[in-house]
């Protein structure tokens, strides 16, 4: 996934030699500075959020935000959770998912109004896996929106049977992509990165 603005800075702090590998590994993946210490007392003042597990007790954070990895469902939902909270987005609750449907499929994910990752995948099955991670990190509490792009023709529509039948409870729409607006972000984005963003912006501009 191709992460939309600078994450922020964190340290990890966690006895599990193993854990604090993996979460290293895939906050480094995602953009993430990333600094490994025995204690906070080492840490850069840069790092304002700390990784901690439970099974090390309580620590003392000295003002930074903690982050503990037993409170979410994956790895890969506290960095994108962390991402959305550093984002502030202060729109409705809400969680988006924007389609450009093609050989490979373009793909963008907002939460509450707030665009955090774009990405390419390269099957249905890819893609449905993805999305249904990002609503475990962010679903609860939240009404969820699938935009489809028109432009795709008869695998537009196949994708929303598809789609319709591994998210039932997910209100799913046709954007139209004529009139588009090119989007303003000022990062290289893949053509089916760029036409999720063009969608996702639509959908919004229509709302």
């Amino acid at each position: 996934m191709r992460i939309i603005a600078r994450p922020p800075a964190i340290g990890v702090v966690i006895s599990d030699h193993a854990l604090a590998t993996r979460i290293i590994e895939k906050a480094r993946e995602l953009g993430f500075q990333t600094y490994w210490a025995v204690s906070i007392d080492e840490l850069p003042l840069r790092a304002r959020y700390v990784v901690l597990s439970r099974k090390d007790g309580e620590a003392d954070v000295q003002g930074r935000v903690p982050i503990y990895v037993e409170d979410y469902p994956s790895i890969s939902c506290m960095l994108l959770s962390l991402l959305a909270a550093e984002r502030g987005g202060r729109g409705p609750r809400i969680v988006e998912v924007a389609i450009d449907p093609g050989k490979n499929t373009g793909l963008a994910l907002a939460v509450d109004e707030v665009v955090i990752g774009v990405e390419s995948l390269a099957s249905a099955e890819s893609l449905i896996s993805r999305i249904e991670e990002f609503l475990r990190c962010f679903g609860r509490g939240r009404r969820t929106v699938i935009y489809v792009g028109e432009s795709g023709g008869e695998l537009s529509h196949e994708l929303i049977e598809r789609l319709k039948k591994s998210f039932k409870n997910v209100s799913i729409l046709m954007v139209p992509e004529e009139g588009s607006r090119e989007s303003e972000l000022g990062m290289r984005l893949t053509r089916d990165e760029r036409s999720a963003l063009i969608i996702y912006q639509r959908a919004k501009s229509q709302a």
